[in-house]
């Protein structure tokens, strides 16, 4: 007699829950278990357990190229925020901003340009609808129309822990989202203090990227020197083909050099000092912007949390 072939759902339950556990945590965590849902109903029951939503990865996710797939209360991105997940919190904010300055975008262009089209009027308000409906989950209704004074709402806490936890570049990306968000949704009783403080956290950001940039040419000049030492023989070789690779690399490090030079003097750095490779100077002023931008954001929720005292 042919024995009963097993099923993947008899296998015992905690160690499929331990499997789905392991598979959340998988780089692309997120986008598995999406699939999984759509499996069968024994494992879409499964993924929602509190274990496995607080294990799911959000990594590298770009929440603005997808925002529509993310405006969806009831999933996995809000079933992961709500028991506690810090990647899907995290994530969650940004949804949150983004879909408030949707509306208010929107709102000014429908202002500026009335929807006359049936078909693109059509997708507007399919548009704004899923962001208005995401948000009013968070007790916001449209934004110009409902200020709301901050205290313990749910949408504000998200907000707050966004600042909180933001790096410089994810801050600069969402600079304008966040402006919109505390100048038209909430009441801030000292939102000029609070802007001035964001700004100058802008700012911040600003000068670090500017940083970045010339350790980007500072390593492309390095390597760029390396490759023309080991070039050096082609520079009096009699070949033509092999002094013009040497002639173009030597070009590029020498332009290189000049860029270095050119962003040095921007910035008030030494050249000399960089050219010879010492960074002691540029890594001081990328420890003064980061503990600025920590300053500035320290006092923008201390700005924020006075109203709550």
């Amino acid at each position: 007699m042919k024995r009963k072939q097993m099923m993947i759902t008899d296998v015992d339950h905690d160690v499929l829950k331990h499997i789905m556990i392991l598979v959340a945590k998988s780089p692309d965590g997120a986008a598995n278990l999406a699939s999984v849902l759509l499996v069968c109903k024994f494992f879409n029951k499964l993924v929602h357990d509190e274990a496995v939503l607080k294990a799911v990865a959000f990594n590298d996710l770009k929440v603005l190229d997808r925002l529509e797939l993310f405006q969806q209360y009831n999933g996995l991105l809000t079933r992961c925020a709500l028991v506690g997940n810090e990647n899907a919190e995290y994530l969650l904010s940004k949804v949150i901003l983004l879909s408030c300055s949707q509306l208010l975008q929107e709102e000014k262009e429908s202002i500026v340009e009335p929807l006359s089209d049936r078909k693109h009027c059509e997708r507007v308000t399919n548009y704004v609808s899923g962001a208005s409906a995401f948000i009013a989950h968070f007790g916001i209704n449209q934004p110009t129309n409902s200020k709301i004074t901050l205290g313990n709402t749910n949408h504000y806490q998200h907000v707050r822990r966004f600042l909180c936890r933001c790096d410089p570049d994810d801050f600069c990306q969402m600079y304008r989202h966040i402006r919109d968000y505390f100048l038209n949704c909430t009441r801030v009783v000292d939102i000029r203090l609070f802007m001035d403080h964001i700004i100058n956290m802008r700012e911040s950001c600003a000068s670090l990227r500017d940083l970045d940039r010339i350790y980007t040419i500072i390593d492309s000049r390095n390597k760029k020197r390396i490759l023309v030492n080991q070039l050096e023989p082609y520079k009096i070789d009699r070949n033509m083909d092999k002094f013009k690779i040497f002639s173009r690399h030597f070009h590029s490090f020498t332009l290189l050099s000049l860029q270095l030079q050119f962003e040095c003097q921007k910035r008030g750095f030494n050249f000399r000092l960089m050219f010879h490779g010492d960074l002691e100077e540029l890594e001081g002023a990328q420890r003064k912007f980061v503990a600025d931008f920590q300053m500035y954001r320290d006092r923008a929720i201390s700005v924020l949390d006075s109203v709550l005292l």
